[in-house]
């Protein structure tokens, strides 16, 4: 790629003759400063994206070059993607129609999100931890603390999870549900501050310090409307298709056997 197309492209007066420039040429194959804008928008006003998006479609012409030199296009393997492709492309297209001509109403939506969120909501733990390989290791750490270490000092040097322990051994708010059944029972008797174990689980054993404790913040509905709808219309969706199904006699030709 020459200096001059690449400082041209910093520069280019966007004229209508402009657009139709070309930028570059592949195999014969002309790149127009048109297709560069179309295939990123963003590239019109920014010059390292217009040259990383020219050097992609330079890149993909390549490809194609390569393919057409195989006539990779009369393969049965490319016909039979086309096909699958063109039946997921139909599917996606009668699913969107369907969504469009049957929107989800805002009091459905927000219904949902009060089933959803109207319960109270599970408690999270801000928790530090130091994970040892053996018992011995983790009485050893519980010691140091004990004799006035820091939790977190302890951790960077001896934990075994290395990702915790680049931060001291900080895992963050934790949901109580996605922790082990031996750490959740450690942690409900704790106080914030407090540092417990050695804890048993099924490799190795870990020492936890609680730093804080509160209900899970419930998001606002405009927050996870967006979300609940899509959900809704997916649902929606799927009666739908078994509707159509019924409504043209779907059935089994030959039993389905085995397992």
């Amino acid at each position: 790629m020459s200096k001059a197309l690449l400082a041209g492209l910093g520069v280019m007066m966007f004229t209508l003759p402009a657009y139709a420039q070309t930028l570059a040429k592949v195999g014969g194959v002309p790149i127009t400063l048109q297709q560069v804008i179309a295939a990123n928008p963003a590239a019109k006003a920014n010059k390292k994206i217009r040259q990383s998006t020219l050097f992609g479609l330079i890149n993909r012409q390549a490809v194609i070059n390569a393919a057409d030199r195989e006539h990779l296009q009369d393969s049965a393997a490319y016909k039979d993607q086309v096909a699958q492709a063109k039946t997921r492309i139909l599917v996606n297209l009668v699913a969107q129609n369907y969504v469009k001509a049957h929107p989800i109403k805002l009091t459905l939506v927000k219904q949902e999100y009060d089933k959803i969120f109207g319960k109270p909501m599970p408690m999270e733990y801000r928790l530090r931890v130091i994970q040892a390989a053996t018992y011995k290791d983790a009485k050893s750490a519980l010691d140091q603390i004990r004799k006035g270490k820091s939790f977190s000092v302890v951790a960077a040097k001896v934990s075994e999870d290395k990702g915790s322990a680049q931060v001291g051994g900080e895992l963050g708010w934790q949901v109580a549900t996605h922790l082990t059944a031996p750490v959740l029972k450690t942690v409900k008797t704790m106080k914030v501050g407090e540092v417990a174990g050695p804890v048993a689980l099924s490799k190795g054993f870990s020492l936890i310090q609680l730093l804080g404790e509160r209900q899970t913040p419930k998001p606002s509905f405009d927050d996870v409307k967006a979300k609940i709808t899509n959900e809704m219309e997916q649902r929606e969706w799927i009666q739908h298709i078994i509707k159509m199904r019924s409504e043209q006699n779907a059935h089994l030709v030959i039993p389905l056997s085995g397992n």
